[in-house]
């Protein structure tokens, strides 16, 4: 099967075409925990869609090559990090046979860290250049401006977070939008997972609400701030307080915006914070949206 005629060259083409969080993090790994390994393996989580056998030779092409241009000045070394393997469903030796691609990065964590983000942008784009090719580019850039003046217009606050699920890194050039994150889960988990202690990880550092569970983050979150992070002469201060809102990833959004109300109702010195527009609102919270595969894979 040919590629998509309408996909674009220039695949992974900088550095700086990741997630914030991902470079952010890894400084944080090279000051802290420089000679500590870690595995990263790719899970399917839409395991209906499936690459062909093409598509998957074009990715570990694109692993192989790309990427030794992308890191060299890193020296990264993605064919010593980075194995990628094809298991067809039923095995005709074709280009066309569907399966499933299993990625598996390994090495020191401040080496592999920044793999995640450009390996699912790839992955992305491979099944969309070979799988899924019945699109083109044609007035996505005014379906965007749409879909965001609907947005603003309704008065909700967006981010956008699809450099990983893009079809391909034109999609970028086209909405012209900064892509923006946040802390993410890798941090906190990588660190607990080195102490084999859960509980006091989520206690002395304030992960994702839902990186061990969400009770376990409201009892950090309730807290007061240590001094040595707030500084002499400071006002004391919880975490609830200190923070301008909190960030939902994971299960029903009108359940957590009911614990989060709650929550905030509890604590007596604490203002209202920015935490599905209408149901906020009805709970007397502000909200804020992050939107990734509907503005750069909604074709």
């Amino acid at each position: 099967m040919n590629p998509s005629p309408h996909s674009h060259q220039g695949h992974i083409v900088s550095l700086l075409d990741t997630d914030l969080l991902k470079l952010t993090t890894q400084c944080a790994v090279l000051k802290y925990f420089p000679h500590v390994e870690a595995v990263y393996a790719l899970q399917n989580r839409t395991p209906d869609k499936k690459l062909s056998r093409a598509a998957f030779e074009w990715l570990e092409t694109e692993i192989e090559n790309s990427y030794l241009q992308f890191f060299n000045n890193f020296r990264f070394r993605p064919r010593q990090h980075v194995r990628a393997s094809f298991k067809p469903a039923i095995d005709t030796g074709g280009r066309e046979d569907l399966g499933d691609v299993e990625i598996l990065v390994k090495g020191l964590w401040v080496d592999v860290i920044l793999y995640e983000i450009p390996l699912l942008a790839l992955t992305s784009e491979a099944y969309f250049r070979f799988v899924d090719t019945d699109w083109n580019h044609d007035g996505q850039k005014q379906n965007a401006y749409a879909k965001g003046m609907r947005l603003l217009e309704a008065g909700c606050t967006i981010s956008e977070y699809g450099t990983r699920r893009r079809r391909d890194f034109h999609i970028h050039e086209l909405f012209g939008i900064t892509p923006k994150g946040t802390v993410g889960h890798e941090w906190f988990m990588g660190i607990a997972a080195m102490a084999g202690d859960y509980k006091t990880c989520i206690e002395k550092a304030l992960a994702p609400t839902d990186t061990f569970e969400t009770p376990f983050f409201l009892d950090s979150f309730r807290q007061p701030i240590p001094e040595e992070i707030l500084g002499p002469g400071n006002t004391k201060k919880t975490f609830a307080e200190a923070f301008t809102g909190v960030r939902h990833d994971s299960g029903d959004p009108v359940r957590f915006m009911q614990i989060m109300r709650s929550f905030y109702d509890k604590q007596e010195t604490c203002e209202r914070k920015t935490l599905y527009k209408k149901s906020a609102q009805d709970l007397g919270l502000e909200i804020s949206f992050v939107i990734g595969t509907y503005f750069t894979n909604d074709f």
